[in-house]
């Protein structure tokens, strides 16, 4: 083996200059493979960021109200960021300038990224909270009834009454 302090190599997920013989870990949580040659990997932004965060690896931002990055690591910008269920594309095309919750009376069951298109109208005169992720967030006004799963509702017969639906 050698004796030079400069052969030695940082482990995973720590970068570092072997002329100094120091090694510090990625910032945020951030990877990268274990050197394997004394020139690689010596600064922070040769870090990767984690899975649902972005940044140049030096700094690592996590994607805007729940988003992610469908998996991916080392994304770059918040443009890789994808939306979260209940939020659609504030710039309506990427996560770029972030996500926006749906409106009332809306619902968007699925990540992904596109504009307020997205979420989708409750039926009828069924109401949601803002942000709702299923069409069950859809419930039935006072003096209606019905079944949160199908989307119907239906007026109490005989003027009778009812209260409206609450969550769960």
């Amino acid at each position: 083996g050698s004796t030079l302090i400069t052969d030695c190599l940082c482990p995973a997920n720590e970068y570092g200059n072997s002329a100094n013989g120091a090694c510090t870990a990625c910032p945020d949580g951030g990877t990268i493979a274990a050197q394997t040659a004394p020139a690689s990997a010596t600064v922070a932004t040769d870090c990767a960021c984690p899975v649902n965060t972005y940044g140049d690896g030096s700094s690592c931002t996590a994607c805007d109200n729940g988003g992610d990055t469908n998996g991916a690591t080392d994304v770059q910008t918040a443009a890789g960021c994808r939306c979260a269920a209940g939020y659609y594309s504030t710039n309506g095309s990427d996560g770029a300038a972030g996500c926006t919750a749906c409106p009332v009376n809306t619902y968007k069951v699925a990540p992904g990224n596109g504009d307020v298109s997205q979420c989708v109208a409750c039926d009828s005169s069924r109401t949601s909270a803002q942000g709702s992720t299923l069409i069950t967030d859809c419930l039935c006004p006072a003096n209606e009834y019905g079944d949160n799963a199908n989307g119907a509702c239906t007026a109490c017969p005989d003027s009778g009454t009812i209260a409206a639906q609450s969550a769960p």
